[in-house]
């Protein structure tokens, strides 16, 4: 993560936090929910992984060599919306007793451009290409997603998008 100080000078965020030692702990209080109140109070909403494969590296992996050479990919992912945030949340017990997890997987128009923008920036200072991954075939707030990033990609007009997961 980008952490944008007063200044405006990008400042790299790193923040691996959890852990068997906190898993007993109740949810409230447990590390990530700092992560996560650090994310949504600060606007940290796009995490960018760089994933390359050195060409020396190509015949040790499991992939065929011709597959995976020139492996320089970037994913963008984004961290304060969707199903992280969405409520109602939580875990309740079933007239039945069995017990049953929820969560509420919900994204505004603007938190999908947003990160669209994100990707399509990126996408400008390496290859042109975006290919953006939802399930729009059962989820509707995918549907949503589609939408918005199929509305960036015309008005960028010089990238390539991709949808998967149809």
């Amino acid at each position: 993560m980008l952490l944008w100080t007063p200044l405006a000078r990008p400042t790299p965020f790193c923040c691996a936090v959890g852990g068997p030692k906190w898993d007993q702990l109740d949810t409230a209080i447990r590390p990530e929910k700092g992560l996560l109140g650090l994310r949504s109070n600060l606007e940290l909403f796009a995490n960018l992984r760089l994933a390359i494969l050195y060409p020396q590296l190509a015949e040790a992996s499991s992939l065929k060599p011709e597959i995976v050479s020139g492996l320089d990919i970037l994913i963008v992912r984004e961290l304060t919306g969707g199903i992280y945030f969405g409520k109602p949340r939580g875990i309740r017990t079933l007239e039945n007793g069995e017990r049953e997890g929820y969560n509420t997987y919900v994204y505004r128009e603007s938190e999908i451009e947003r990160i669209g923008r994100v990707a399509f920036e990126a996408a400008r200072k390496r290859n042109g290409k975006v290919c953006s991954i939802d399930k729009a075939n059962v989820l509707e707030v995918t549907v949503l997603w589609r939408e918005v990033m199929d509305r960036l990609a015309k008005i960028t007009r010089t990238f390539s998008l991709a949808i998967a997961c149809r």
